[in-house]
This record gives C-alpha cells, structure tokens and sequence, in this order.
C-alpha cells in the first residue's frame, strides 16, 4: 500500500474528476430529487387510501388503526422532504 502524504508530510488530496457544468449537474440533480419525492409522496398517499379502502370494505377495525398511525408519522415527514426540494428547486439562484 501506498504512502498516502508527500515530500512534506502532508497528506496529499485525492485527485477528483472535473466536472465541466457544474451548475448543470446541480439543476438536473435537485429537479430529479424533487420530482422522486414528489413521486413517492403521490404514490404513499394512494397506496394508504387504498389500503384503508380495503381494510374499510372487510371491517378491519384494528388494522385501520394501524395504519392510520403509520401515516399520521409518514405523512409529515415526506411532505416535509417533498416541500423542501420543490421549494429549493423553485428558488435557487442562477436558475
């Protein structure tokens, strides 16, 4: 293995790629973050509609609960994340 420090003792640093737009990378970064989180926020929202659907149709009362606990702890969360990338995307400088 190699000496990772140089001539002077100093640890040398690690040589990374260049990139050529780098604010293009960033913009086509946050769009996508922001459109995958809006993605599983949508998504979420009709998978617990339709399981609280199902559980509603065979009077499910228990598991009703349940789920409905589940989404009162998710729903914040992802609509937090989701806000915030949109927000960002919307407002960031340069755009």
């Amino acid at each position: 293995m190699s000496d990772p420090t140089d001539d002077r003792g100093k640890v040398a640093e690690p040589a990374l790629p260049e990139l050529k737009n780098q604010e293009q990378f960033y913009a086509e970064t946050t769009r996508g973050l922001a459109i995958f989180l809006l993605i599983i926020l949508a998504g979420s929202f009709f998978a617990v509609l339709a399981v609280l659907t199902w559980f509603i149709d065979y009077q499910e009362t228990e598991r009703l609960k349940m789920v409905e606990e589940l989404f009162k702890f998710w729903l914040p969360v992802i609509s937090g994340l989701t806000g915030s990338a949109v927000t960002y995307y919307f407002t960031k400088k340069g755009k």
